[in-house]
């Protein structure tokens, strides 16, 4: 326990600013049970308040601000520069991340995405074929260009639904993992 020396000079590792807040604290306090006695109630309660907040503001003590030393000051300049170097590198990436996880849509995105790139495909090698038959010669009558064109449509159908479903239940499973810590694959 310090001595009343030490709390009034500051000394033994509480200083006068931690014992005054006390006080103050202390005083407010005897006021506002001093307030039950009305007349001399008040100021006994806030001079005797005053007094026990002297005694607890030294018994627990609020830190005061010193000034930094070197290392202190080497300290802050290297927190500061590891929080720049977060906040221009990391934090931008990581905003991306959580947007991406976090957004409700990019599964349907994805598939629809996924369903129009089937689509191009397909399109892409129907007119390849027609171009490769003529050159060959071939002559197709209507009858095989109709079964040909369902054969398309129904393999087309096939893999525009297979490949929608792959890329939303993909996507779906990557903003789960994120969310749950895991890994962006």
């Amino acid at each position: 326990m310090p001595s009343e020396e030490d709390i009034v000079s500051g000394s033994g590792g509480v200083d006068a600013a931690s014992v005054g807040t006390g006080a103050a604290g202390g005083a407010a306090v005897g006021a506002s049970v001093g307030n039950i006695f009305p007349g001399v109630g008040t100021a006994v309660g806030a001079v005797v308040g005053g007094v026990v907040g002297a005694g607890i503001g030294a018994l627990n003590p609020v830190p005061v601000r010193t000034p930094a030393g070197p290392q202190e000051t080497t300290l802050q300049n290297w927190n500061s520069i590891q929080r720049r170097d977060y906040l221009s590198r990391f934090r931008p990436r990581e905003d991306l991340l959580i947007k991406y996880a976090t957004d409700a849509k990019a599964p349907m995105r994805a598939a629809q995405e996924a369903g129009g790139l089937v689509n191009s495909a397909y399109s892409d090698v129907g007119a390849s074929q027609q171009r490769r038959l003529a050159r060959q010669g071939v002559i197709q009558t209507p009858e095989q260009i109709a079964a040909q064109g369902r054969r398309t449509e129904f393999s087309k159908g096939l893999a525009t639904v297979g490949a929608m479903n792959t890329a939303a239940r993909r996507t779906y499973d990557r903003q789960t993992a994120l969310l749950s810590g895991g890994t962006f694959r």
